[in-house]
């Protein structure tokens, strides 16, 4: 969930479009009194989270829209910028991601939503003022929105639609298929070698792993879990040793290591997919597989992996060591 709700539009689209062109024409004291102080901030917050504005003016993004709107007046090519932009909004992201392809949506569906997954406060926001927000979404093909019958269609699915990463993958109770897709996905894209961290890891994550692991992509998989599970068992061990030797047949080499020193396991929170390529920060694998609501997102922090791997114990040449802290 995010930490820190941010800036949903409750205003129109076209409240957006004036402070834009007052931000490029340098008038924005004189918009901020003919808007008014309240929706003037309101406005421009939404600007600054979708990056089209920050404190000292417009962005690229923002400046390449004012461009397209207001001075080429090509209505096309704003409403392209606009719609790439909006599809990257975390928001617009939860919707999609969690609610294309069904049937009987309504606005209280997508109010329900954002609400659950903390973008907004159902004490600072009423159903009714997600209507604007709505009614951007379908100005740029994001959503179809009958706003009188109040029936909603989400048309974008950024598995087939998106012509960037997607960066954050939502989970969901309703969407048990998704949520190991998305973690398969991230296996899958990962290339060098994969250095999971969970100190709680189970069983299960042996799965994803066993069927993307490919030996043509990486040569090493780091697994490293903590001694407070109860799963750290000799059932754990066992599947490890099976999964290890057949790691072996595509070349890649495997280990798991437990770290028993339960100071370091306190100041550790959260979990970590780890690649060459990219860090993920995931919920723990039981609640991927149990399907929580919660999140995968790519992040530009690398975690001190091998540093926390130097404290922990290779639960197949030093499983008596182990075995003492349980």
């Amino acid at each position: 969930m995010p930490e820190t709700r941010i800036n949903l539009l409750r205003n129109s689209w076209s409240d957006c479009d004036a402070a834009i062109d007052a931000i490029g024409m340098k008038t924005n004291e004189y918009a901020q009194q003919k808007m008014g102080r309240k929706k003037w901030s309101d406005v421009t917050g939404f600007l600054k989270s979708i990056d089209f504005i920050n404190s000292d003016g417009l962005t690229e993004m923002g400046g390449d829209y004012y461009k397209s709107r207001f001075i080429l007046h090509d209505k096309e090519l704003s409403t392209k910028i606009l719609a790439t932009t909006i599809k990257k909004y975390l928001p617009t992201q939860a919707i999609c991601q969690l609610l294309w392809g069904r049937p009987n949506l309504n606005k209280e569906s997508i109010y329900r939503l954002l609400v659950h997954n903390d973008y907004i406060s159902s004490k600072e926001f009423k159903e009714p003022d997600i209507g604007g927000f709505l009614m951007l979404l379908n100005q740029c093909g994001i959503i179809k929105y009958n706003k009188k019958g109040n029936s909603i269609a989400v048309l974008y699915n950024p598995r087939t639609g998106a012509e960037f990463e997607i960066s954050t993958k939502f989970l969901s109770p309703e969407t048990p298929y998704s949520n190991i897709r998305n973690l398969r996905d991230i296996l899958r894209d990962s290339k060098g070698f994969v250095h999971w961290f969970d100190k709680h890891f189970s069983i299960k994550g042996f799965e994803p792993l066993h069927d993307e692991a490919d030996g043509i992509k990486i040569n090493e998989i780091k697994v490293l879990s903590g001694v407070t599970s109860q799963r750290v068992n000799n059932r754990l061990r066992d599947e490890f040793i099976r999964f290890k030797k057949e790691m072996e047949t595509r070349q890649i080499s495997a280990e798991l290591r437990i770290i028993c020193d339960k100071t370091i396991l306190n100041e550790i929170h959260d979990r970590w997919i780890v690649s060459e390529s990219a860090v993920f920060n995931v919920p723990p694998i039981d609640t991927i597989f149990q399907g929580q609501y919660s999140e995968m997102k790519r992040t530009d922090n690398r975690p001190p992996f091998k540093q926390w791997w130097s404290n922990g114990f290779d639960i197949v040449s030093q499983w008596q060591e182990i075995i003492k802290h349980l």
